[in-house]
């Protein structure tokens, strides 16, 4: 069943139309070929006629008719649960193809320092490699959303709210500074001309009033993505610039019901772009403040043939998963992520769709 399909009921139901969406949800059943939750689907329909029928003979009163009818509605409600769990499969799950060198380097990291309420990584690589893709699994790893393909009712492991920043920075560093702080305080919803001189402000103003942050507590997550890209890479100041962001703005007490706070600062080349390319990896160990992820590389053929086994139920058997590697990937040896995560959410909306 489609998202659009379930969308459909749930809305029916919502509006107090339980007999039109009983109706949509035998006719979807009656398509699925499974004969268990047709019987099911009939018996829930059954009951509803019967409690209509005794409405309208007047041997029921409304406060059991009532009862009744919102146990209907919880029963098909638990259908609906049920089948989003055994065949959906989200969009989300196209960031978990490989990474798992930058994956297993940041586990470590926050595990190796469980009482550090501020950490900085570096990600960086060719622009082709999907850089925010990274950042996505991260953050899908941190609320244990990456497991919902084995049962989607799973509840997430803690809340992490998720920014992402694309800054331009200019010469000279005051002002590559202030333009990094700008970006941070606008997307924590907090408008930086009204905060006076933003160079004197510090990661504790944003926890304190920023209006993203009020439902979080310590054991949940900000993680903040900030784009640099190749224009605004300076071999000087950007290492620079981030050492005092780490040094001076996040140098802050925190209390311990407020949140933990994950930068990463995302350094993008072009792939023939070798100067730039190598003044950015020499950089990249010179803070130790700051852990560098493994540089981001093309996806081996192995790990999406690894995905397609991992998600076998969008395509079952191993003939046809190698014959979507040979069509899809051209069996070559290595791809371009940006080209891997468009074809695997391709073929996650073609699976969807087929439920439908």
């Amino acid at each position: 069943m489609t998202q659009a399909q379930q969308d459909k009921i749930r809305k029916k139901l919502a509006e107090g139309e339980l007999e039109e969406a009983l109706s949509e949800w035998v006719q979807w059943v009656n398509t699925a070929n499974d004969g268990e939750l047709l019987k099911t689907a009939i018996a829930l329909q059954s009951r509803y006629s019967k409690l209509e029928s005794n409405k309208v003979k007047g041997i029921i009163s409304q406060d059991n008719f009532n009862l009744e009818f919102n146990q209907i509605v919880d029963g098909l409600l638990d259908l609906l649960n049920n089948q989003s769990q055994s065949n959906l499969l989200h969009m989300h799950h196209s960031y978990t193809c490989d990474r798992s060198p930058q994956t297993q380097a940041f586990n470590a990291q926050i595990q190796a320092f469980p009482d550090r309420k501020v950490q900085f990584f570096y990600l960086y690589g060719g622009d082709l490699h999907l850089h925010t893709g990274m950042f996505r699994r991260i953050v899908l790893d941190l609320e244990g959303r990456s497991l919902d393909y084995l049962n989607s009712s799973l509840a997430d492991a803690c809340k992490v709210r998720a920014i992402e920043i694309t800054f331009e920075g200019y010469e000279p560093l005051e002002d590559y500074k202030t333009e990094l702080l700008k970006g941070i305080f606008a997307a924590f919803a907090l408008q930086p001309n009204q905060l006076g001189p933003i160079l004197n402000r510090r990661l504790t103003d944003i926890l304190q009033t920023s209006p993203l942050l009020r439902d979080l507590s310590g054991s949940d997550y900000v993680c903040v993505y900030i784009n640099i890209d190749k224009y605004s890479w300076y071999t000087d100041h950007t290492p620079e610039a981030a050492r005092w962001f780490m040094e001076e703005f996040c140098n802050c007490v925190f209390q311990p019901g407020q949140p933990r706070f994950m930068f990463f600062f995302s350094v993008e080349f072009e792939e023939e772009d070798n100067t730039l390319a190598q003044d950015v990896r020499d950089k990249m160990d010179d803070n130790p403040n700051i852990q560098a992820l493994p540089e981001l590389n093309k996806v081996a053929l192995s790990d999406i043939d690894r995905w397609l086994g991992k998600y076998k139920k969008i395509e079952p058997d191993p003939r046809e998963r190698k014959k979507i590697l040979q069509e899809r990937f051209n069996g070559a040896p290595e791809h371009y992520m940006i080209d891997v995560q468009e074809t695997l959410q391709e073929l996650i909306k073609m699976y969807n769709d087929r439920l439908g």
